[in-house]
């Protein structure tokens, strides 16, 4: 934002040169802050236009709505912003990576998998205990009565799931084929879904929008600067409200070297003009460190800075023609 600064002095200087006027420089302490009773603070920007001491602004001023009866916008000065910028967090710190593994629908998939697994292996197991008994194969009997509930099966199933052994397995070739395929089954189930954490591990999360980044883990801060008090603390939008009650707070306020260094450190937000951050950002990321950043502006951002005369100044039409 200095940078509109010096290009505002700019503007100043070629405007007095345009109507042959003397430039005459007073430093101010603020904008301009309105109280609850209506008063502006003493000596500010807006107080000394409005009242005609200065006759017209040295710096831009952003258009808002409680300035517009005060003073009387001319033309802008030029363009400015500010955003959040922040480092993109891992995946894992947003959402619940062991569910992301698998799409919905897989996931009922892999549901009715694991009950038609159970059918067969319950018909596999009940045709060989009565093949069995049918022999007079005593010596297996017992032991394959045992296993062909639907409780054991639902356990040899769980079983297989879990990559486990169990204690008794079918001797029959139908039997071994289908505990066989099973295991095959559930061992490309295992593979891909371990696959899929890993890389959902070295992911980043995706926020976009102001819900997601409500949404999100991360802190944020803001530019120690009279303009981000007004447009958070003060704020009466809702969105910029809970922004600054839910994620800054009253001593979330910080310089560039300060922010940017929380933004290195992760899961933090500055809410600044990005030239100069990204400026700082060049002396002090990591090449690797820079791919991560995401901006992100919030509702009603101002985009420019504007000059400001009184409303009954007698130059407003000369200052127009400037």
């Amino acid at each position: 934002m200095w940078i509109q600064f010096k290009v505002s002095y700019n503007v100043n200087t070629l405007l007095c040169y345009f109507i042959n006027a003397t430039q005459q420089f007073r430093l101010t302490h603020s904008w301009g802050l309105l109280a609850p009773n209506g008063t502006w603070n003493k000596d500010s920007m807006i107080d000394r236009i409005r009242q005609r001491d200065d006759e017209v602004n040295g710096v831009g001023l952003v258009i808002m709505k409680h300035r517009m009866s005060a003073v009387r916008y001319l033309a802008r000065t030029s363009k400015s912003r500010a955003s959040f910028i922040f480092r993109m967090p891992a995946l894992s710190y947003v959402s619940n990576i062991l569910r992301l593994s698998f799409q919905p629908n897989l996931w009922v998939g892999v549901g009715i998998l694991a009950l038609l697994m159970l059918a067969i292996i319950k018909f596999l197991f009940s045709f060989e205990v009565k093949r069995n008994a049918s022999k007079d194969r005593a010596y297996n009997i017992e032991s394959l009565s045992l296993q062909k509930s639907w409780a054991s099966m639902s356990v040899f199933l769980v079983g297989s799931f879990c990559q486990q052994g169990v204690e008794k397995e079918p001797e029959g070739v139908s039997g071994r084929v289908g505990t066989f395929f099973v295991y095959l089954a559930v061992l490309f189930l295992y593979t891909s879904y371990s696959a899929n954490i890993v890389a959902l591990l070295q992911a980043s999360a995706s926020i976009e929008t102001f819900e997601d980044f409500t949404q999100s883990p991360l802190k944020a801060g803001l530019l120690d600067f009279e303009l981000s008090r007004i447009l958070f603390e003060n704020s009466t939008n809702p969105i910029r409200k809970q922004i600054f009650d839910e994620k800054v707070g009253p001593k979330g306020y910080y310089n560039y070297a300060k922010g940017v260094e929380k933004i290195r450190k992760g899961l933090f937000a500055f809410y600044a003009e990005p030239g100069i951050m990204f400026h700082v950002i060049s002396k002090t990321f990591e090449e690797s460190e820079k791919c991560d950043l995401q901006e992100i502006l919030t509702p009603g951002e101002f985009s420019a800075l504007f000059h400001a005369t009184p409303h009954k100044s007698p130059y407003i039409e000369v200052f127009r023609n400037g």
